[in-house]
C-alpha cells in the first residue's frame, strides 16, 4: 500500500439557530441601559431573525423612548476578537412619521455605537467545546469492526459567517493528523 501521509484538512459548517442566537443576545442585552446626554433607553426584550443577508433584531425599549425599534446589520466574523459582530448596524422604526422624529436621537451618536458594540457573539467557548468534542472522537473512533480512526486536531479556525433561513452559519476550517488502522 502507498503511504499518503497522515495530514488532513477539513472544512465544515455549523449553525447557530436563531432561537439560540436570540437567547444569547437576550442574556447580553436585555436590561442594558444606553445613555446620550439626559436621554436614556433600556432594552426590555428582543427577537432575532434573518432577512436575506441581514440579521434583524426587534428591540422593545423603555425610558426616554418607549416602543419598538428594528436593528439591522450583517453578521461578520472578527478574527482579531474571535467573535461574530453585527456590521453596518442601522435602525428602523415602523414608520417615518412622528415616531421616527421622537426617536431620531437614538439613531445618532453614542447610543448607536454602544448598541453596535453590545451586539456581539463571542465564539471562544463554542470553539473550545467543538475542539474538545472532535479531539475526543479522534482518540479512538471505530468506524466499523476492525477499522479504527485515531488522530490529533492541530488547528480550528473560523473562515466566515453568513445567514441561512434558520440561523447564523459559521464556516470552519481545521487541520490535523489522522491514522486509519485496519485489523
Amino acid at each position: 500500500l502507498q503511504d499518503f501521509g497522515d495530514d488532513f484538512q477539513l472544512q465544515f459548517a455549523t449553525d447557530v439557530p436563531f432561537p439560540e442566537a436570540e437567547r444569547i443576545a437576550r442574556g447580553m442585552m436585555v436590561g442594558q441601559v444606553f445613555e446620550s446626554g439626559k436621554k436614556k433607553v433600556r432594552i426590555d426584550d428582543l427577537k432575532i431573525w434573518g432577512n436575506n443577508d441581514k440579521l434583524i433584531v426587534l428591540s422593545q425599549l423603555s425610558g426616554s423612548f418607549n416602543g419598538k425599534i428594528y436593528f439591522t446589520g450583517r453578521p461578520r466574523f472578527s478574527a482579531a476578537k474571535n467573535m461574530v459582530e453585527v456590521a453596518d448596524l442601522d435602525f428602523h422604526v415602523d414608520s417615518r412619521n412622528m415616531l421616527y422624529k421622537s426617536a431620531s436621537w437614538i439613531f445618532q451618536g453614542p447610543i448607536k455605537k454602544q448598541m453596535a458594540a453590545a451586539m456581539t457573539f463571542p465564539l471562544d467557548e463554542n470553539l473550545k467545546e467543538l475542539r474538545t468534542s472532535v479531539q475526543e472522537t479522534l482518540k479512538q473512533y471505530e468506524i466499523t469492526p476492525g477499522i479504527t480512526l485515531t488522530g490529533q486536531l492541530d488547528t480550528i479556525n473560523v473562515l466566515d459567517t453568513r445567514l441561512t433561513p434558520t440561523g447564523i452559519r459559521v464556516d470552519i476550517f481545521s487541520k490535523g493528523k489522522i491514522n486509519v488502522e485496519v485489523k
